[in-house]
């Protein structure tokens, strides 16, 4: 079984997959992102850790709702998007702050973000938890002197994955947020498009 943090990862491949809606649906889906994950991104340890054709299948058929949402999940997810989001994996440390499941609350829970935005962002954490809970996020910019932001948001609706759960939080203006809000084109959307100009 693939780890969260691999499924991620393996997420925001296919979602850059240059050919993916040319083999949506298609037999032959699994075998052509496998050759194009090894061809461009052999030495990822992520995609190290697909043995065959049928790990990938496997992959793509426990992930699908996510990769390949109904129209319904779309436009929820849409729904709560108030501006575009930048495809980015980052370290986020959660605490649950309030929670309908009193049990839950102090709970550290860690997560990676498949993609993000100034408002809101999509993670992938360990635990399950219920819409409507508060969460202190700890937002870590690893490799760039230890960079942190710690923000306070709302989950709003949460989905199953192989491993772990992909959650959907809309941030609250409290908390460092005001710091976050003057950084995040430098720190978070920048070095996406750097990335992208270079390849």
């Amino acid at each position: 079984m693939l780890s969260i943090e691999t499924t991620t990862k393996l997420l925001k491949l296919h979602l850059q997959w240059p050919d993916r809606k040319q083999y949506d649906g298609k037999d032959d889906q699994a075998m052509e992102f496998f050759k194009w994950l090894f061809l461009n991104h052999h030495s990822r340890p992520e995609v190290m850790e697909l043995g065959d054709e049928q790990d990938v299948d496997e992959f793509l058929e426990k992930n699908k709702h996510v990769l390949w949402p109904t129209k319904k999940e779309e436009e929820k997810w849409a729904n709560l998007r108030l501006e575009p989001r930048i495809v980015n994996d980052i370290s986020v440390e959660l605490t649950v702050m309030e929670c309908d499941e009193i049990e839950m609350i102090g709970t550290s829970i860690n997560g990676r973000t498949l993609d993000i935005g100034l408002h809101g962002m999509r993670l992938t954490i360990t635990d399950n938890v219920p819409a409507g809970t508060i969460l202190k996020l700890v937002v870590a910019k690893e490799g760039h002197g230890d960079k942190r932001y710690s923000l306070i948001a709302e989950l709003r609706w949460s989905t199953d994955l192989e491993e772990g759960h992909l959650v959907g939080v809309k941030l609250v203006e409290k908390g460092e947020f005001t710091e976050w809000q003057t950084d995040f084109g430098k720190e978070f959307v920048a070095p996406v498009m750097a990335r992208r100009r270079r390849s």
